[in-house]
């Protein structure tokens, strides 16, 4: 059973002690106004009309609820939705007029006025779901993005430490940068945190990372 059905199901079974709101529940399944009696009524009618004439996206895929009706009856339910504070959306296709909402919170206002306020917990709880999972993952491209950007940086400096090495460069460099030329070369796969901690003396990332290229700086001049 869809999300949609499974609202509309749950919605009908609903039984209301009230005349007056089981009135207003069957005008606005046949779209008919209502003259207000209690102040359940208004929730009843548009509860009426989501059953007879709304339609909700499963959250999983989307946000998207839309109430179709004719042109007279969405000016009365657009005014009544609106001094409810949850103000829709309006358009015409074909024959048709529709509201509608693709905002997950105003969804989970109405589901709440019309007393489906169990699936917009459902809702919340999925958007929720779906949000940190996006997040995790945002993260992880990051991380893997970060390690082929560190993994493309350590290639280029070995490359170009290795032909300084061949050309007789490195003798002529001073003691710190042969230094960490020789430790680049042989730790090729480690990060510049973990390569700071192979010197003879304290660095910072920062100060290898300038070391790192003037090495890569000096050895364009051997390249072809």
């Amino acid at each position: 059973m869809s999300f949609c059905s499974e609202i509309k199901d749950w919605l009908s079974v609903q039984k209301e002690k009230r005349d007056c709101c089981r009135e207003a529940f069957l005008c606005g399944f046949e779209h008919k106004p209502f003259e207000p009696v209690c102040d359940n009524d208004e929730r009843m009618l548009l509860r009426g009309l989501f059953v007879s004439s709304g339609n909700i996206t499963d959250p999983a895929k989307g946000y998207n609820l839309t109430l179709t009706f004719g042109d007279e009856y969405m000016d009365y339910i657009y005014r009544l939705l609106c001094s409810m504070d949850i103000e829709p959306k309006a358009v015409k296709r074909g024959n048709e007029y529709l509201l509608y909402y693709k905002e997950s919170e105003k969804i989970e206002d109405f589901l709440t006025a019309v007393g489906a306020g169990k699936f917009a917990l459902e809702l919340m709880e999925t958007k929720v779901i779906k949000e940190t999972r996006s997040n995790i993952n945002r993260l992880n491209n990051a991380d893997i993005a970060n390690m082929l950007r560190a993994a493309q940086a350590s290639a280029e400096q070995t490359e170009a430490i290795r032909l300084l090495k061949e050309n007789g460069e490195l003798s002529h460099l001073s003691d710190s940068i042969r230094e960490t030329a020789e430790l680049r070369l042989k730790y090729p796969d480690i990060n510049l945190t973990e390569l700071c901690k192979k010197h003879s003396s304290p660095i910072s990332k920062s100060g290898l990372y300038h070391r790192l290229a003037r090495l890569v700086a000096l050895s364009e001049k051997y390249r072809s």
